[in-house]
């Protein structure tokens, strides 16, 4: 399996939100965050989701009005 994940530390980064509040944002959208390991985590388990769950994460909070547009 080759798809790419990305943390919900990062995600929670990117969306200006505090990483408890990200996860229950995220699992409020219906979408379960998966433990993996990853190298931005030093081999520890962290959250992850994919990379097709963290662009509609990304599209559903700019739809919110909480982003600004990159464009």
């Amino acid at each position: 399996m080759t798809d790419e994940y990305v943390s919900l530390k990062q995600l929670a980064t990117e969306l200006g939100m505090d990483r408890s509040h990200a996860r229950r944002y995220v699992r409020k959208l219906g979408v379960t965050p998966a433990k993996r390991r990853t190298p931005d985590s030093g081999g520890q388990l962290t959250l992850t989701v994919s990379a097709q769950e963290a662009a509609f994460i990304r599209r559903t909070r700019e739809e919110q009005g909480f982003l600004a547009s990159f464009t």
